[in-house]
């Protein structure tokens, strides 16, 4: 918490106290007449001296950027932050303070752009070493028979995408202000208060940015960090130690030796420049453990004598391990395979073991793991089905349908011994409103009639695919009506199209797609990247607690007996969430709603071991389902503007953004860019979008244009909390106008079919339609 001023008067404050908190709401604006005081954010810190205002920028968002802390003993003079309306006064009443005002602005903004440069360099900088340094690591390694760990941060790590949505214009006036003396600044802005508000005000917006896009270089930055080294110990400069201390025993490999010591050196001195520049330039704390890092440097200094103990990786055995041994002759055995195939299954699987490089999309390669993938599933479906009527287990069965394991030659002890591990763990079932469901779980479901298999790529469920077998003359009516019913038909019908289709799509890889788990898909340090029910639902409920309305839908009631002939009524609907037995860097929305109905959940397919970062994976999965629901719901008109809704206003802003007159130029060209990169496909433009509106916008941080913005809060409304703290920012509140307009109105027709049915039904209304009046005064 901050501490209390007195309003219009001189006040002393301690060294070191902190006496405005990041993210409350401003209550005073100050001016420093002795010290110096230090802004400090996630994403920047800027010290300023005497004369400066403190305050102006934060007026403008409805709350504090920064931390400010007073460096020294020092003096400010505080005025009373009611509003934006305190600058108008401020400024006609002193004509000294608009020159202090622009003054403490432009200042601010430059120092914040100096960081920010320094950012950007150090990003592309670092991106470009790690990048040559792994190559160079994976060469060594590769040329001396070492086993290279493969650093799965590294391989998707992207480059720094230097873009701003910044008016480079208006930014490089701010620039150039700054250089102007202050005296100068106080004389020109004393001609009127006018002239010193508006640039002022435009000012406060342009800090909001720059502060955002800092925030975002230093995640980058920290990133870079993590690729260099983290708290699982997974990082390149422990593979570099690593691969150093075992070439330093090897006879020959000096040349190889020193050419990865001195790129520890280097590594060494990346790790350190990062960790200088975030420390100095933000209020970040950084979780490197500088004592581990020094240890392993002393380690090769020595010859390997002081490794730490949890850098040593360890070798577990044990009579689990032993039970798997012929692990794929014990599956292909247990389901009654045919002798043919899984000999052939066999020979695949022993010559995609001995590859070098398991990765590779050589042609031959690739009809290899086609090969494999052609048995993989029929030997999947009938491993199902005997073990469905079975209670325990062999091992190898249950790795083979929880994780797609197949051979422990495919994998190390220790991923074996990971997969063993969560096998003893409960990390699915019913959490709250949710369903998660191994693969496994979810085709039960299918098999024991409580779900209807999934549409297929033609968008057919499986009732439309039997009739259209029917209508083809490939089965009669008799056994169309038999198929109708055939849990077997049905099984073999989710996992042909439900399993094939989202095992690839998950997993990412096109070229290199294999279903069988192997080591060199495994991400490194496993755990991390394990979605189990617990970690996934937390992901949801957070992009909820932004999005509440993302499983609302408008469902048709009807209750005669009690005076309710047809009502729509808001219904929360979660969707089903299944785990493929796979290791990907995708999710999948798979549908939106299991079959015509409104009121039955959609599916959502996430692997099992998902390399991105779940909280991202998780709000694109809200965005496309935001999408495909109004979709489903609007019917043919989802782009007819005629029809209000989500899809046909979004699809109308990007068919005339051209001729838009409430965008700029440079915003024309932006949309222009995001439209290429999204490949022309309306769903994913509007994800993007998406994403920036619940991770920047819900935060005050304005980076949508203007249309998309009020298309968002119309339709992707924020809850009452986060509406009320952006609804002091005047374009905050001009965006979210018609929203609260058609709240308003929903409210009123509800509360007046309410009157109605207690009129007519002597007081007693259903609970579904108090609910709905609820949901929409509520949030």
């Amino acid at each position: 918490m901050g501490i209390a001023l007195k309003i219009n008067e001189m006040n002393e404050i301690a060294k070191g106290t902190v006496f405005f908190q990041e993210g409350e709401r401003p209550n005073y604006i100050c001016v420093v007449l002795k010290g110096r005081v230090e802004l400090c954010n996630q994403g920047s810190r800027v010290v300023v001296g005497n004369g400066s205002f403190l305050g102006i920028q934060d007026i403008y968002m409805g709350r504090y950027l920064s931390n400010y802390q007073a460096l020294d003993d020092i003096v400010v003079y505080a005025f009373a932050a009611e509003g934006i309306s305190v600058l108008e006064r401020l400024l006609a009443g002193n004509k000294d303070y608009r020159g202090l005002l622009m003054y403490s602005v432009v200042r601010y903004i430059n120092g914040v752009c100096k960081a920010q440069d320094e950012f950007k360099k150090k990003a592309m900088e670092g991106y470009e070493w790690i990048c040559d340094c792994y190559q160079e690591y994976l060469k060594i390694a590769a040329a001396t028979g070492v086993l290279s760990a493969k650093q799965q941060m590294i391989e998707q790590l992207e480059p720094y995408e230097n873009v701003s949505m910044l008016d480079t214009k208006k930014l490089e006036f701010f620039k150039e202000s700054a250089a102007v003396p202050l005296e100068i600044m106080k004389s020109f802005y004393s001609c009127g208060s006018a002239l010193a508000l508006f640039p002022v005000e435009q000012g406060a917006g342009v800090i909001a940015e720059l502060t955002i896009e800092n925030m975002e270089a230093v995640d980058y930055l920290e990133g870079l960090l993590q690729c260099l080294a983290n708290e699982q110990n997974e990082g390149l400069f422990d593979s570099l130690i690593r691969l150093a201390l075992i070439l330093a025993k090897r006879e020959g490999a000096d040349e190889y030796y020193a050419r990865v010591s001195g790129k520890i050196d280097e590594c060494m001195d990346l790790l350190n420049s990062l960790e200088d520049l975030i420390e100095q330039k933000t209020g970040r704390e950084l979780s490197i453990d500088r004592n581990r890092l020094e240890q392993l440097y002393t380690a090769l200094l020595t010859g390997g004598k002081s490794v730490p103990q949890e850098s040593v990786e360890m070798v577990t055995t044990d009579d689990q391990l032993a039970e798997l041994k012929n692990s794929l002759g014990q599956i292909v055995t247990y389901a009654g395979f045919e002798d043919v195939k899984a000999e052939q299954l066999r020979t695949m699987i022993h010559n995609f073991a001995g590859l070098k490089d398991r990765n590779s999309t050589d042609d031959a390669v690739r009809k290899l793991k086609h090969g494999i993938a052609s048995l993989f599933y029929p030997l999947y479906e009938a491993t199902f089905l005997k073990a469905y009527q079975q209670a325990e287990l062999p091992l190898a069965v249950e790795l083979f349908l929880n994780f797609g394991y197949l051979s422990e030659e495919l994998l190390e002890e220790e991923d074996v011994c990971f997969l063993l591990e969560k096998l003893q763990e409960s990390f699915s079932g019913a959490y709250g409103h949710c369903t998660v469901y191994t693969l496994r779980e979810w085709l039960v479901a299918i098999y024991e009639g409580r779900r209807e298999p999934s549409k297929n790529d033609l968008d057919m469920d499986y009732t439309d695919y039997v009739r259209s077998l029917r209508k083809q003359n490939q089965i009669t009516d008799a056994q169309e009506k038999e198929m109708a019913s055939d849990r077997r038909a049905k099984l073999h019908f989710e996992i042909q199209n439900f399993f094939v289709s989202n095992n690839r799509v998950v997993n990412g890889q096109v070229t290199s797609f294999v279903p069988v788990l192997h080591h060199d898909m495994m991400p490194p340090a496993p755990e991390h990247h394990f979605v189990s029910a617990e970690r996934l639902l937390a992901a949801v409920e957070r992009v909820k607690q932004v999005d509440f309305g993302a499983f609302y839908r408008d469902i048709l009631f009807t209750k005669p007996e009690a005076g309710v002939d047809t009502i729509y009524i808001m219904k929360e609907i979660y969707p089903d969430f299944i785990l493929m037995p796979m290791v990907g860097s995708r999710v999948s929305m798979w549908q939106e709603c299991a079959a015509k109905r409104r009121d039955l959940p959609g599916r959502f397919v996430l692997p099992i071991f998902l390399t991105d970062v779940l909280d991202n994976a998780v709000v694109r999965l809200f965005g496309r389902f935001r999408w495909e629901l109004c979709r489903f719901l609007q019917g043919g008109s989802w782009n007819n503007i005629k029809y209000h809704s989500l899809t046909s206003e979004y699809c109308d802003y990007l068919q005339f953004y051209r001729k838009n007159h409430e965008l700029s130029e440079e915003r024309k060209e932006k949309v222009k860019l995001q439209i290429q990169k999204g490949k022309n496909n309306t769903r994913e433009i509007f994800v993007m979008d998406y994403e920036v509106w619940i991770r920047n916008e819900s935060t005050g941080a304005m980076r949508l244009n203007k249309p998309v913005r009020e298309i968002l809060a119309t339709w992707c409304p924020f809850p009452a909390e986060i509406r009320t703290r952006l609804g002091g920012q005047p374009i905050f509140e001009e965006a979210m106008a018609r929203g609260n307009r058609e709240r308003a109105k929903h409210i009123h027709e509800l509360e007046q079919r309410i009157r109605m049915i207690t009129k007519e039904n002597k007081g007693e209304v259903p609970a579904e339609v108090l609910a709905t009046l609820e949901y929409y005064q509520n949030n």
